[in-house]
Order: structure tokens, then C-alpha cells, then sequence
């Protein structure tokens, strides 16, 4: 039996739909919306660490996904609507990866699968305020920060942010941000509303719109003129609206329009610093080049000498399960003995499919390191130049606090290095691959 504190409202006979909270929320905070779906069988749970379930410590946002699928096994007869907030949606997201058969329709709002470069400043920040939020000025300022409005609004806010075990806040802050696209998110069968405020940050409105590109049944919506937790906040009509709508196969309402932010190319928000190309030899074909550099993962460990990594440092890759690197697929980069560079690919033309425009095949990825405070994103493309020539590009932007952030000519050295060495470690067909050199994986962390 499920050890959250549920509350329960509308037709018990009817449609099951279970609403998911923001972090410092509670269940209380749909009140309204439970009140606005009468002919719905509405569940609002307080998840561990908030509310009704404070004692209950927050352990992960895989723990607390269990927690809301027993209750939809439980209470629900194993199928229900489901829509989340903020936190709520990180676990929506996980649900949807792990076990999408209990769900119908979802909403997702205001929640991200791309790591934000201010993820680690994030972190650090609630860390530092979370001691404090049973203070009621410092419950306020965070309200008002996630766009609450004065009066009625604010001070429900603030009783439910003092109800907030601030261990468990913190954790449950840092597995929100913390949300990967899968495979198992991609293949997702349910119908799936992807929504965001317009002042949503960019990195929440470009995953919502990757997902929808890419997952089966998906869409992406913004509300103009909205920011983080628009709907129950800022307006809830329309929010409820929207979600009544989406439930019944119903047109949206026109208030919300379609998500704007661009995810072809590299994201709006990171135009490329640096782009070095390079040819490659004995490739005859895209196909070749980009099944060369794909396979670059198999090799686990090379040493290399650079202006930006120093002398003789040994680089790690630990590659995914699975050969060549496909969307979702994450691995792991380690640069010496203190840093470890996370990455996730965006986007993959693999050598098994059609090249795209123009005989170009594409790798996209993100990468994270120092706990957010760097991150990069990185391109890598294999197309056919000049004469026939087959090239490879490397293009990287890198964000992070103004002392740590290379420069432009700093990173060009460190691609133009990267490409001598991969054009280094090729050979000829007749040589077997066990008298291959390893050669470098381009880093999307120099």
C-alpha cells in the first residue's frame, strides 16, 4: 500500500487523472483544478518530503515514481491521466520511461531532459536557502521568484514551502534537474503535452520541443507572456483549460501556441565559438568517415600532450552498452584524475541510416562537468567537401564562469590537435583493427 498522503476529490466513478506537485509544494496546491475536472477521479499526492508525507524523506525521483505507480495500481484500477509540475513532470518523465503502460494522456510542464548551465549554480543556491524556508520573507521571495502572485496565492505558497522538510527539498530540487532523455522516454506510446511559460528558461522550452520531435505521440506548447509554474499561479483558467482539453482529444485553447524555440542546428541560445575542419584519409565515402569516428568509442584509453589538458594526461572513455553512439545514448569522458566529463548525445545520423542533406551525417551532444559549473555543446559532422573530399568538422561552444571558459583560439588548438590524431589512427583496410593506435573521441569538454 502507498505511504503518500493523497488527496482525493471529483467522480470516484470516473476517468482517474493524478496531479503532481512542484518542489516546496504539496498536493493542496490543485485544489482548484480538482475542483474544475468534476467528472474526473482526481489524486493529488504529497510527495516524500512535502506535506502530508514530510516524514517520509525524499530519496530519488526513480523512488518516488514507484511511490505514484502504486498508487495508480492501487487506486486508480492501473490506469490513469497524469500531469505534472516542475517536480511533478521529472517524475511524469520517468514514469513515462519506465512504466508508460499505466498511463493515458500526460502533461509535462515546466520541466527539462536537457542539463541547463545553471544547473550547478542552482544546486548551490537552494543548498544555501533551503535551511531557511520555514522563514516566511525567504518563502515569499521564492514564491514571487517562481512568479506567484500577492495575496491569497502567495501566502498558500508560503504555508506549503513551510511544510518542506529541507533535506528532502534539496534533493528532490537537485533529481529534477537532474531528468535524461532514454530510450525508453523516446519510445514512450502515450499522448504527451509538452508545456512551458514563454519566460520559461530556454533550456526547459528546447527540451520540450526535442521531445516532441521525437517521441511518437508528443506535442509542445508555450503560453505567451508565462513564466516557471504559469498555470495554477498565473492562469489558471486557461491552465485548466488546457488540461481538460488535452484529456479529452479536445483542441488546445487558443491562448497557447506552438513551442518557438529552435532545436535544428545549434541551440539559439549557443551559437558556435570555434569551427575547425579537417579531411580524412583512405574514406571514401561519408559512410566510411563517419563509421571511423563512430567506433571511436571502442577504444578506452590514449595519452596526449595539449596546450589546454597539459602533458602526457591520460583520457578515458567509457563508452554506452550499445555501438555507434545513438540518440539518448550517454558516456562518460575522463580527463586526468579529477575531471569527468558526462555527455549525452542529442542527435545522431548512425552509419546505418541515410546521410542527411547533402551527404552530411551529424553527432550531437551536451557535456557536463565540476558539477554543472562547465558545461559544453558540441558538434561533430562527417560531409563531402571540395573535389570529393571527405572532412570532418568539429564545432564546440563551452559555458561556464568567465575565468574558467577557454577562448576561442584556445579551443581551435585543442580540435585542430584532436583531428591530427584521429587522421593518425587510421590505416588501411588490410591492417586488422588490432594494429590500430587508439586515437581520440572529440571531447565536447576540452
Amino acid at each position: 500500500m502507498t505511504t503518500l498522503a493523497v488527496r482525493e476529490g471529483g467522480a470516484l466513478g470516473g476517468p482517474s487523472v493524478v496531479l503532481l506537485h512542484g518542489v516546496g509544494n504539496n498536493g493542496s496546491m490543485w485544489a482548484d483544478l480538482m475542483a474544475g475536472l468534476p467528472s474526473y477521479h482526481c489524486l493529488a499526492p504529497d510527495m516524500p518530503g512535502h506535506g502530508g508525507s514530510r516524514t517520509t524523506a525524499w530519496a530519488s525521483r526513480s523512488e518516488t515514481a514507484r511511490l505514484v505507480a502504486e498508487l495508480i495500481e492501487e487506486r486508480c484500477g492501473g490506469r490513469a491521466h497524469l500531469v505534472g509540475l516542475s517536480l511533478g513532470g521529472s517524475v511524469a518523465l520517468e514514469l513515462l520511461a519506465t512504466r508508460s503502460e499505466l498511463l493515458d494522456h500526460v502533461i509535462v510542464d515546466g520541466c527539462t531532459a536537457v542539463r541547463s548551465p545553471l544547473a550547478g549554480p542552482m544546486k548551490l543556491g537552494v543548498s544555501a536557502i533551503s535551511p531557511f524556508l520555514r522563514f516566511g520573507p525567504v518563502a515569499r521571495l521564492i514564491g514571487r521568484t517562481f512568479g506567484v502572485k500577492p495575496g491569497d496565492g502567495l501566502d498558500a505558497f508560503v504555508a506549503q514551502m513551510q511544510a518542506v522538510e529541507p533535506s528532502s527539498f534539496r534533493r528532490a530540487f537537485a533529481d529534477a534537474n537532474d531528468v535524461r532523455v532514454t530510450a525508453g522516454l523516446l519510445a514512450a506510446p502515450c499522448r504527451t503535452l509538452l508545456v512551458a511559460g514563454e519566460r520559461e528558461l530556454k533550456h526547459v522550452r528546447a527540451s520540450n520541443r526535442f521531445l516532441a520531435d521525437h517521441m511518437p505521440h508528443a506535442e509542445a506548447r508555450e503560453m505567451p507572456g508565462a513564466s516557471h509554474g504559469w498555470g495554477p499561479a498565473q492562469f489558471p483558467d486557461v491552465h485548466r483549460r488546457m488540461v481538460a482539453a488535452w484529456l479529452e482529444d479536445r483542441p488546445l485553447p487558443t491562448e497557447l501556441v506552438a513551442e518557438t524555440v529552435s532545436t535544428e542546428g545549434p541551440p539559439s541560445d549557443a551559437d558556435w565559438t570555434i569551427t575547425v575542419t579537417k579531411p580524412l584519409p583512405n574514406c571514401p565515402s561519408v559512410q566510411a568517415g563517419w563509421e571511423r569516428i563512430a567506433t571511436q568509442t571502442k577504444w578506452g584509453e590514449w595519452r596526449s600532450e595539449s596546450k589546454m589538458r597539459g602533458k602526457d594526461v591520460t583520457t578515458t572513455v567509457v563508452p554506452p552498452a550499445a555501438e555507434p553512439l545513438k540518440t539518448g545514448d550517454e558516456y562518460l569522458v575522463k580527463v586526468g584524475r579529477f575531471m569527468k566529463i558526462r555527455c549525452r548525445v542529442l542527435e545522431s545520423t548512425s552509419p546505418d541510416t541515410a546521410a542527411g542533406e547533402g551527404g552530411e551525417m551529424v553527432f550531437s551532444a551536451t557535456g557536463v562537468a565540476l558539477a554543472g559549473i562547465v558545461n559544453a555543446r558540441f558538434r561533430f559532422s562527417v560531409f563531402t567537401g571540395e573535389d570529393g573530399v571527405i572532412m570532418a568538422r568539429a564545432q564546440e561552444k563551452v559555458m561556464s564562469l568567465p575565468l574558467l571558459t577557454p577562448s576561442k583560439e584556445a579551443l581551435e588548438n585543442e580540435h585542430r590537435h584532436t583531428l591530427k590524431d584521429l587522421n593518425a589512427s587510421f590505416r588501411s583496410p588490410s591492417q586488422s583493427s588490432a594494429a590500430r593506435r587508439p586515437a581520440p573521441l572529440p571531447q565536447p569538454i576540452a
